[in-house]
């Protein structure tokens, strides 16, 4: 048994992730601690709602979209 994560881009606030489409979400810190401390064990994971059409801040999206898909790649792999 194990669990899958889906971290939707929405959750994060566009101060900290500019290409996305909702105000008013978590900062990318939050995130990070929140699949930090997951207890179970991550069989599988995805990062969904990236728009690279809104991204206009010099990839800033993009490169906070590949560091949660780092951080789960860590998880699945332990």
């Amino acid at each position: 048994k194990g669990v899958y994560v889906s971290v939707d881009g929405d959750c994060l606030d566009p101060a900290f992730a500019p290409g996305v489409s909702e105000p008013g979400g978590l900062s990318f810190r939050d995130v990070l601690n929140i699949l930090q401390n997951l207890q179970g064990d991550v069989v599988a994971a995805d990062v969904v709602e990236f728009n690279p059409q809104r991204d206009t801040v010099d990839g800033m999206t993009a490169m906070v979209a590949a560091k949660l898909v780092r951080e789960l790649t860590a998880k699945i792999s332990k």
